[in-house]
């Protein structure tokens, strides 16, 4: 393929850039997608290593519910989805109870929260009115500090309750894999990309500029090993790079420089934040909690799902089930996964067992003895994703539907963070792959695109 002769370079292989490729090779259209990684998926990480039970999920894991994009690709695919262990349980008074009354009581606070204020501001306002009470209100914090990688203090009250008003409508609390690991959804939709278009995909290839005018784009990337390649030249550009990449400093590893400078897009950027994400799995000689913990008794433990330590180091942990394994996943958001980010691998690693002493009361000789394995990622740490996923701060409502619209019909944006319901899932961002390729088409015919939806926005 000449240089000269593509229709359009989509930046990123994650799900939004893998999406918006497939429905472009679909219509015939010549293109290119650079992914600065060794592999494709972007925050889609699944490695089958050796010694494990199951497949080592370090991003995206779960599917949230009835997530009809996915589901369906995956039974296109025939690829099995698995629902997790159901069972939420939390420490009180040194005993591991049943969560999910408590949860689910706080999770309703959570959906109910308005307001352009911080979650904490509109939190005490209910305890205030007498609508929940401490504990509820503890609940409620860790859960979006932890599940939206929020900052309680800083995020938006409104943006926080619009993003569960909508995973409720999914049932999005009732959780499931993909059997054999979630990159296999993404692996589908490449094999699709690359039977029309085998030549699409170039990986190690790291997009440091674009240059623009309207109906023009000339993409400029070196490989990772630093070898400058020459532009390509095309007629439009889709970007899927995530928000801390779009928000990267000028010159700092992986930031992309726009040519000329696209102040709207800059601005929407600037106005969300990246929520911070680490994610630790540790492989223990057995599942230890099977036969009983200081904490509960066996019958309480088998095939849970999660269980919870609000304000611990490290605040959530699930297990694989149903896969029955001595894999136990620590899942830190928000402010707690910044500190633990700052913190030497073997400091992490104590916090890690500490939490887990105090869970099930096993103690931390014991758990290292058992402990076999770890594998962790730290996203902050990652300069291609720099955090896991988007945050609206209090002011930035809109910010995300800003960053959906094109520029000059020549520019595209896509990824979880252009979504305005769906941030921070994959069904979210290959929905807006999807769209922005279509607008993208619409764009090359020489038509404006089909009014807006949840996360699509006219062309100016």
């Amino acid at each position: 393929m000449a240089r000269d002769s593509l229709d359009v370079v989509v930046v990123g292989a994650g799900a939004a850039g893998l999406a918006a490729a497939e429905v472009l090779v679909r219509a015939g259209r010549r293109v290119r997608v650079l992914e600065a990684r060794p592999r494709i998926g972007g925050r889609v990480d699944t490695r089958r290593l050796p010694g494990w039970p199951a497949p080592v999920e370090l991003g995206a894991e779960f599917v949230q519910g009835k997530a009809r994009t996915l589901l369906a690709r995956a039974r296109k695919l025939r690829l099995a989805v698995r629902p997790t262990g159901q069972r939420h349980l939390t420490l009180e008074d040194g005993r591991l109870v049943d969560a999910k009354p408590r949860l689910e009581a706080a999770l309703a606070h959570v959906a109910a929260l308005h307001g352009d204020v911080p979650v904490d501001e509109a939190l005490d306002a209910q305890v205030n009115a007498g609508e929940l009470d401490a504990g509820e209100r503890a609940l409620a914090r860790h859960y979006v500090e932890g599940y939206y990688a929020a900052d309680a203090s800083l995020a938006s009250a409104e943006g926080i309750g619009l993003l569960e008003r909508a995973s409720r409508a999914l049932n999005a609390d009732e959780t499931a894999r993909i059997e054999g690991g979630y990159l296999g959804i993404l692996e589908g939709i490449l094999a699709a990309v690359q039977k029309r278009a085998p030549d699409a995909l170039r990986l190690s290839t790291v997009v440091v500029e674009v240059r623009w005018a309207a109906g023009r784009v000339s993409v400029h990337a070196r490989k990772s090993t630093g070898l400058v390649l020459p532009p390509l030249q095309a007629r439009a550009a889709i970007v899927t790079v995530p928000l801390g990449v779009l928000r990267a400093p000028p010159g700092s590893s992986g930031a992309i420089r726009f040519a000329p400078r696209v102040h709207d897009v800059e601005r929407a950027a600037a106005a969300l934040t990246a929520g911070p994400l680490l994610k630790m799995l540790l492989r223990f000689r057995e599942p230890f909690w099977l036969s009983g913990t200081p904490t509960a008794h066996h019958a309480r433990l088998r095939g849970f799902g999660y269980a919870h330590l609000p304000g611990g180091p490290v605040p959530t942990w699930w297990t694989t089930a149903p896969v029955e394994s001595g894999v136990l996943t620590g899942w830190a958001g928000g402010p707690v996964a910044q500190e633990l980010s700052a913190l030497a691998p073997d400091v992490r690693r104590a916090r890690a067992l500490e939490s887990l002493e105090r869970l099930f009361g096993t103690p931390r000789p014991r758990l290292e003895e058992l402990l076999d394995d770890e594998v962790l990622h730290d996203w902050q740490a990652d300069p291609f994703a720099r955090g896991g996923y988007a945050v609206i701060p209090v002011g930035g409502l809109g910010a995300s539907r800003m960053l959906a619209r094109p520029v000059a019909d020549t520019l595209f944006f896509a990824g979880e963070h252009t979504h305005t319901e769906q941030a921070g899932t994959v069904h979210g961002a290959i929905e807006t792959g999807e769209r922005a390729a279509e607008a993208c088409l619409d764009a090359l015919r020489g038509q404006r695109p089909g009014p807006p939806g949840p996360g699509r926005s006219r062309s100016r």
